[in-house]
This record gives C-alpha cells, structure tokens and sequence, in this order.
C-alpha cells in the first residue's frame, strides 16, 4: 500500500522537475497557447460571382414539303392559215377560178349562205363558150354573181368551170376596206395594187375604170371608180374576163 501511494508523488516530482529545467531556457506555462507565437494570419476575402449558365435557343423554321409538278408534254401543232375570202385577179380567195360549180357552191355557203338563183346551163351569145351559167346571192339580179362557162380557160374545153364574178356593193359581204370592195379609196386600191391603171369606160360616158392584170390572159381585176383622186372610191368590182370582152 505505501509502495503505491507513493508513485504518483514520484511523478509529479519528475514533472516538477522537468518544468524547472524549461523555465531556465524559456520559461513554461501550462497554457499551451503560451508557448506558440502569436502569428496574425490575414486572409484574402475572395469574391465569387456565380455566373449563370449559357442557353442557346436554336430557331427552327419547318418548311412546307415541295411540291413538285410535272408539267405536261409540249404538243407542236402546225397551224395552216385557211383562204380568206376577198376579191383577187384569180378568183374569191376560198374558191379560185377553174373550180366547178359544185365547188363554189360550197365554198361559199359559209359565207355567203345558199344561192339566191341559179340560171342553169344556158346560151349566152355575149358570153364566151356555148354554155353559160350564172349563181346569184343576195336580192338583186346582177348585184353578186359566180360565173361558169365551158370554153376552157383554166379547164378543158366542155368542162364547166368557175371563170369569172361581179360585186356592186348592196349584199354584204366579209370584206371591208382597205381591203379590196366597193368603197375602197382610189388611194387605198393604189396601195393594194400599185400596178393598177385609170381609164374613161369604152361605153359609159364619164365612168372611170380600174384595171389590175393576173398572170394569165384571163386573170384581171377591174370595174369602176368615182374618179381618178386618192379620196375617190371603188363602185363596182368584177374578177376574169366577163362576158362581152
């Protein structure tokens, strides 16, 4: 029992001790805070900015599908211009001279509508051949006429053909000035026909005729004019030889 209470007071005497020993050197303390120096530590105040993150907004634009059309096959097509009608040294334009009276006929039905009269194959001692034959159109007798005969101008002797016509201007037809009708200027059928030529009537005193050669003997264009002046008009027009002549 001595021999253990002892002990501890051993103890503290070497602690004692050895405090002595320090004090000598650099003193002691039993406040550990005593013995450390006294160090002022500063510290840098960091400032953090929070940045607040990027976000990339993408536009997308949706187009409508494309559509794509085929277009149809080109069709080339050749237009052939049809004869218009008129009054011309070689016929009506739809129906030329040599043509039988069948062919007139039909020619001229859309235009003209049916005959108005019709002679028939006659005699007619002014006319050339031995046979005559007149078709009329409109009301009156000599106003609109297709002439045939059978002496062979542009046919055989003895064939019936489309030689000649006269117009004097009182059953319409699809033609107007400048082209070639009754009322035409003189200037205007100058135009038409430089070639044209003026002349007193070898059996109407004071009445001036026109007159326009074809390519052939029995092409021609004439009939009458009010004078011989640009402002002076067409009063008759007559196509091929006629009769009498």
């Amino acid at each position: 029992m001595l021999f253990q209470s002892r002990k501890p007071l051993l103890s503290f005497r070497v602690v004692l001790a050895l405090c002595a020993v320090v004090l000598v050197g650099s003193g002691c303390s039993s406040d550990s805070s005593d013995t450390t120096d006294s160090t002022t530590s500063t510290t840098a105040s960091v400032t953090t900015t929070a940045v607040a993150p990027t976000t990339t907004t993408t536009s997308t634009t949706t187009l409508p599908p494309t559509t794509t059309t085929t277009a149809p096959p080109t069709t080339t097509s050749t237009t052939v211009p049809l004869p218009t009608f008129g009054f011309f040294v070689d016929g009506y334009g739809v129906v030329d001279f040599g043509a039988t009276p069948a062919e007139v006929i039909a020619a001229l039905e859309p235009i003209m509508g049916p005959p108005s009269g019709d002679t028939g194959w006659v005699y007619e001692p002014i006319c050339p051949g031995t046979q005559f034959r007149a078709i009329r159109y409109g009301s009156e007798l000599f106003d609109f006429r297709a002439l045939f005969t059978d002496a062979g101008f542009f046919t055989p002797a003895g064939t019936g053909e489309f030689y000649s016509y006269n117009y004097n201007g009182t059953t319409p037809v699809p033609v107007s000035p400048p082209a070639l009708t009754v009322g035409t200027t003189v200037g205007q059928l100058q135009a038409l026909y430089p070639a044209v030529t003026f002349g007193p009537n070898p059996f109407l005193d004071g009445v001036t005729d026109y007159v326009v050669d074809g390519s052939t003997p029995y092409e021609q264009l004439y009939g009458q004019v009010s004078g011989p002046n640009p402002s002076d008009v067409v009063e008759s027009v007559q196509g091929g030889i006629g009769c009498g002549e």
